[in-house]
């Protein structure tokens, strides 16, 4: 009985044990549990401390870098008031300054004014002396002037009826001025015209004494407009009688940078082939084909009023002689139109030059039409100038030439001194054997 009692006590002593232990164990849990949630809101309040010391910390920065600014702020603005200060200081004693020497010379100037009035008063008594004597004088010089002026009126009348007399027996007739246009037709230089004359007529005549009288070298120039004139009518008159037009050229070139263009003709007249140059100076507005295309057409119009002016003063000089007038062509017979039966124009190579003869073949087209014919019947041709396809063929054979020089020479070439500009170009090589080795060797520049 003992035994089971004390077993039983054993038993409840260690379910008692046992709830004991249990029972500490779940405090310990809930202690630990308590424990890690105190450590836990221990921790976020730590973290929204350190949040809000930043805060405050960026905060408290931002006021003192607001309070340092306002601080620079006003010790600028004191700096600034100082200076205005100063300069407002200074400028006031300048005002005053320059209000006392204002002043100074404002009683000085009165001075002056009072000393200048008393001198003007007396000078304006010495003025009017003065005036009244000039007054004096100048109807004096009045009266001369009109007396001056008479005598020169008469002298210009007398003048003018000398040069008139002067000019109906002074005149030279036609003999001499087509002695002196002949001359000038065989390129003599104008001062040597009248020299040369002399000396004819003394070779030919040397006991005659019958030069009294030579032409001024002024009428020997304006002689030059009288052969241009003679000239411009002849290659008219030329085109106007041919029978055909074969083939027209033109081409341009430069003189003291202003350009220029010719037009040439190649006419048949009885089977007789002529080459006729309607102008060898053509000014056109610009360089461009249109306006050329437009100065040669022009040109014809020119050539045109020649002939009439020519015919008018024909058939005033010699109203009865109707041969003289025969001889003379129709205008209509001197136009462009004419190059439309069957004949070539003809220009350089370049873009600009071949624009050109399409521009005149469309105009020559368009008024050979308007003067009746066909559209059947006109027919113009196209054809480039040999003598420039000649010197574009060579051309590209002079560079290729000179190419190939360069390449043999290229390390001699290497070797000598920029200076002396030694050149391959084989045009410059002919031009310079042809001056050191000619007939005449008489390069200027030395050898």
């Amino acid at each position: 009985a003992n035994t089971s009692v004390a077993c039983d006590l054993r038993v409840q002593e260690s379910k008692t044990r046992t709830e004991m232990e249990e029972q500490l164990f779940k405090q310990n849990v809930k202690h630990r549990q308590d424990m890690i949630a105190l450590r836990k809101t221990h921790s976020e309040q730590q973290e929204k401390l350190k949040e809000s010391l930043k805060k405050t910390n960026l905060e408290l920065s931002e006021v003192t870098d607001m309070s340092m600014h306002v601080a620079e702020e006003c010790f600028q603005l004191k700096n600034s008031a100082d200076a205005k200060v100063r300069h407002s200081t200074k400028q006031a004693e300048r005002s005053d300054a320059l209000s006392k020497a204002r002043l100074e010379k404002l009683k000085k100037s009165k001075e002056n004014e009072a000393k200048l009035r008393e001198s003007l008063d007396s000078t304006t008594e010495t003025f009017e002396v003065q005036l009244a004597k000039a007054h004096a004088e100048i109807g004096m010089l009045q009266e001369m002037l009109s007396d001056s002026n008479n005598e020169v009126e008469d002298l210009q009348e007398a003048l003018v009826a000398t040069r008139k007399e002067l000019a109906k027996g002074g005149a030279w007739d036609e003999v001499v001025t087509q002695l002196v246009v002949e001359c000038l037709s065989h390129r003599t230089p104008p001062l040597s015209i009248c020299p040369n004359i002399v000396s004819v007529v003394e070779l030919l005549m040397p006991e005659a004494d019958i030069i009294k009288e030579l032409p001024g070298n002024r009428f020997v120039r304006y002689c030059r407009t009288i052969l241009a004139q003679v000239s411009q009518t002849l290659a008219a008159y030329n085109i106007a009688v041919a029978d055909t037009i074969e083939q027209s050229h033109t081409d341009g070139t430069s003189v003291r940078q202003t350009a220029m263009q010719n037009f040439v003709v190649r006419a048949t007249k009885d089977g007789v082939e002529k080459k006729i140059t309607l102008s060898s100076c053509i000014l056109s507005e610009n360089e461009s084909a249109e306006s050329i295309a437009q100065a040669i057409l022009q040109e014809f119009g020119h050539a045109r009023s020649l002939i009439t002016q020519w015919k008018d003063s024909t058939i005033k000089l010699y109203p009865e002689r109707q041969d003289l007038h025969d001889l003379i062509p129709d205008i209509s017979k001197l136009c462009i139109s004419r190059l439309g039966l069957k004949s070539f124009t003809t220009t350089d190579t370049c873009a600009t030059a071949r624009k050109l003869r399409r521009i005149l073949n469309e105009s020559i087209r368009e008024i050979a039409i308007e003067k009746g014919l066909s559209a059947d019947e006109v027919m113009v041709f196209e054809a480039d100038c040999w003598q420039h396809l000649r010197n574009v063929w060579f051309g590209g054979v002079s560079a290729a030439v000179s190419e190939h020089l360069k390449e043999i020479l290229a390390d001699d070439l290497k070797e000598l001194p920029t200076i002396y500009r030694i050149n391959l170009d084989i045009d410059d090589l002919f031009r310079c054997i042809d001056k050191e080795f000619s007939r005449t060797a008489n390069y200027a520049k030395g050898h």
